[in-house]
């Protein structure tokens, strides 16, 4: 005899995988924003999109299409999204190599206190 029984998500889940707030699948509307991991992942955290300014937590990003958060590159604190330049601030001990390109800007994160030889410092933090 099979004695599975079904258990309620979380209540900051729509549904879900498990019971905790970490195995979300989707969100209800008091705590609409998706937080996964990586692109990769399917289940995440369901967070209230006022709880912080950008509405996802630090070093997370919104992805535009599905409004879900993913977290950022390693060396990024804050990012416009995944990836080593597309970070828009850095760790202590970093700086923020601002490098535009043709078509864009390559905002990496080098942990260095002093910016690059090609590079000037027009902040303490920030490298152009």
């Amino acid at each position: 005899v099979d004695e599975r029984k079904c258990q309620k998500c979380d209540l900051t889940c729509k549904t879900c995988e498990g019971i905790s707030n970490t195995q979300c699948l989707s969100c209800g509307e008091k705590a609409p924003i998706l937080h996964l991991q990586n692109s990769e992942e399917t289940l995440g955290k369901c967070l209230d999109r006022f709880s912080e300014e950008s509405d996802c937590q630090p070093a997370y990003y919104k992805e535009n299409d599905t409004g879900n958060c993913y977290e950022c590159s390693r060396s990024c604190k804050s990012c416009h999204q995944f990836g080593e330049n597309q970070c828009i601030s850095c760790y202590a001990g970093s700086k923020l190599i601002l490098s535009p390109r043709a078509d864009h800007i390559v905002n990496s994160c080098l942990e260095t206190l002093e910016c690059p030889s090609q590079f000037v410092e027009v902040t303490s933090e920030q490298c152009v």
